[in-house]
């Protein structure tokens, strides 16, 4: 940190998740025209002139959780699943977005599990299952199929995952299989 900015240095998320660290904030998604919370992060493109990083002294800290344990990326995206196709619609944090928003985006490919229902498993890193679940599966920004799920009878073998690095949620459902 520089003397005299106020400002706290934002770390950033390496590239896998080990289950023993904080849990990280979800990322918020928009999904028939209803807000909820998403315990997965999206990546940011590298380049996107609709993107912009800032500089320590121009990030705003009114949101306390962007610079703390439990915001390892630096930022909360709002992303939307509308018209079969997935938006960044707003950033918080050590991004922020120009004036072209909605940003389709097609740099993502992956699946997005979205809550329905209670939560029936959690841990402290984060991981979390909802007895019903919609997973729609993206493939450069553009759905291509969603499932719905239901997870009320379905056994999960949390131990064996415990302590193993997953670099995302699909591995933590491969191993929650075996």
């Amino acid at each position: 940190m520089r003397a005299g900015t106020g400002a706290l240095p934002l770390p950033t998320l390496n590239s896998q998740l080990s289950t023993d660290m904080t849990a990280q904030i979800g990322e918020k998604l928009i999904f028939n025209g209803k807000e909820t919370s998403i315990s997965f992060w999206p990546s940011l493109p590298d380049q996107h002139p609709g993107i912009i990083k800032l500089e320590a002294k121009d990030i705003k800290y009114d949101n306390r959780s962007i610079c703390s344990t439990a915001c390892w990326r630096g930022y909360i995206g709002t992303w939307a699943i509308e018209n079969g196709y997935f938006y960044l619609v707003g950033l918080v944090g050590q991004y922020k977005m120009t004036d072209k928003y909605p940003i389709l985006a097609d740099w993502f490919s992956g699946t997005i599990r979205v809550p329905q229902g209670e939560l029936i498993y959690y841990n402290r890193a984060g991981f979390k299952v909802y007895d019903r679940e919609i997973h729609v599966q993206i493939e450069n920004g553009k759905v291509i199929d969603s499932q719905s799920i239901d997870n009320r009878d379905r056994e999960f073998n949390f131990p064996k995952i415990r302590g193993k690095n997953l670099r995302n949620f699909e591995d933590f459902w491969k191993n929650s299989e075996s």
